[in-house]
């Protein structure tokens, strides 16, 4: 669970949550020398919604959030000269220099993914599946290409996997589903019309969801048994792509 994209992007945060997200962001580690009393005067908060902000990022509080937010602190430091994912390359580059840094792209999204991965909350994504009666796919655009990919590597396995081409016939598999189903909705924005209003509709049917935005997070409602949403992971924001 990466706590710096979390505070960048987190769309629910109160007022005071949102100045003590940015004050976090601002000052790194100084951060990690501070008490949530600390934290509380020089953002004119107080402990205890240092403490909620902390619980809203998946954390169990204050202590539990600076040993991650160190660790992630270390890591950012260590790849702080990871290539430009909007300008990879100049011109003038030889083709060599281009395909190393298209290469390096690639290299340098497992390796943060990679990095991101909690173990638990994957299974319990994996165990939803395996249980789902189907499993359906929604995505409109070039997350589409994934997601068809990602279906024809689960029928190798033989899960029985749903993926319509067209916006319109997407609409109408979302209102047949049921609790039983499990669907996966890929958009790179997250804020794409179609795939709001289809997770509307899966709402409505109680379905199970895994919600993949790249710069936001995953996450899996089980509406049949909560009604709520569970935050699950994030993912780094280079692409879909499944390896």
């Amino acid at each position: 669970m990466n706590v710096i994209n979390q505070l960048e992007y987190l769309p629910d945060f109160s007022d005071s949550e949102k100045v003590l997200a940015k004050y976090i962001l601002e000052h790194g580690e100084k951060i990690l020398t501070m008490s949530t009393q600390d934290l509380a005067k020089a953002t004119y908060t107080s402990p205890a919604t240092v403490v909620r902000l902390c619980k809203k990022i998946g954390l169990k509080g204050y202590n539990d959030f600076k040993i991650q937010y160190s660790a992630e602190l270390q890591f950012n430091l260590k790849h702080n000269d990871l290539t430009d994912v909007n300008f990879p390359f100049k011109e003038g580059d030889s083709i060599k220099a281009i395909a190393h840094s298209l290469a390096n792209i690639k290299k340098e999204a497992i390796d943060e993914t990679h990095s991101l991965v909690d173990e638990k909350e994957v299974r319990k994504i994996v165990d939803a599946m395996l249980q789902a009666r189907n499993i359906s796919i929604y995505a409109i655009s070039f997350p589409l290409v994934d997601a068809l990919d990602f279906q024809r590597k689960l029928a190798y396995i033989g899960l029985k996997v749903e993926t319509c081409l067209l916006e319109g016939e997407q609409v109408y598999q979302a209102m047949n589903s049921n609790n039983e189903d499990v669907a996966i909705i890929l958009s790179y924005s997250g804020m794409t019309d179609t795939m709001c209003d289809i997770a509307k509709i899966l709402k409505k049917r109680k379905m199970k969801m895994i919600y993949l935005k790249s710069l936001t997070i995953i996450y899996i409602l089980v509406l049949a048994k909560t009604g709520k949403q569970r935050l699950v992971h994030l993912l780094p924001q280079h692409h879909f792509t499944t390896y």
